[in-house]
């Protein structure tokens, strides 16, 4: 095999091109997930929780109290 056909049989992700290449991609899909964290920290993170407590559950999913068991005083 002689040189030329050598770099012939390379591909063009081994070349300085595709080095470089490889390079820009994994900086701008690093610089995304910086962006995306920061943005999930500055407006996501800090907004209020719901409630998810066992009491909370069960007030939400059972029914109300019929009217003359809530107030035994009430006319």
């Amino acid at each position: 095999m002689t040189a030329a056909t050598d770099r012939e049989d390379r591909s063009w992700f081994r070349s300085a091109a595709g080095l470089r290449f490889a390079i820009e991609i994994g900086l701008i899909v690093a610089a995304k997930l910086a962006l995306l964290s920061l943005l999930y920290f500055a407006f996501v993170a800090p907004q209020p929780r719901a409630d998810t407590s066992a009491a909370a559950m069960r007030a939400h999913v059972l029914p109300a109290a019929p009217a003359d068991r809530r107030d035994p005083g009430a006319p």
